[in-house]
């Protein structure tokens, strides 16, 4: 084999093997692009189910709020608007470490940062009042300090 024909054979076999990848990196791109809406979408369906099961016909979800933070890859935030009041909250939902694993935990934001535990969107009836004694939970009093600073870094 001479040595031209190496260097043909290699460069061809280079140049598949960047096309591959430059396709799968492609792919996954794309899909995670053509998902994000669908998932934002099954966010807010997950946030409304536990706001309405904490407080049947008071909250309206409204907007998404994008979160300028690290932890934007952990949590969702929307905009609440309270029926009777008219005020509007921030409900957010993010992974919480649980007895149970890592479950999505719902929490209510005012204008002034005062947070309140609503739930965990896994649980529904008598489960769900019984998770409400995790409500004092360590875990649960950090993320309450913590959401109000992952808060603070977003745009309206």
């Amino acid at each position: 084999m001479s040595e031209e024909n190496f260097y043909k054979d290699f460069f061809i076999k280079y140049g598949i093997l960047t096309a591959f990848f430059a396709v799968f990196f492609f792919l996954t791109i794309y899909s995670v692009v053509i998902s994000r809406k669908s998932w934002q979408t099954n966010l807010r369906t997950l946030v409304g189910t536990v706001l309405e099961e904490h407080e049947p016909n008071i909250w309206n979800l409204e907007n998404s709020v994008k979160i300028n933070n690290s932890f934007a890859m952990n949590a969702a935030c929307y905009e609440a608007r309270n029926r009777k009041t008219g005020e509007i909250y921030k409900a957010v939902i993010l992974r919480v470490q649980t007895f149970y694993g890592p479950l999505p935990a719902v929490f209510l934001i005012s204008s002034d940062y005062d947070v309140e535990f609503v739930g965990i969107s896994s649980f529904h009836g008598r489960f769900n009042e019984h998770i409400k004694v995790f409500n004092n939970s360590l875990r649960i009093e950090y993320w309450k300090k913590r959401i109000v600073d992952i808060l603070r870094s977003t745009k309206g």
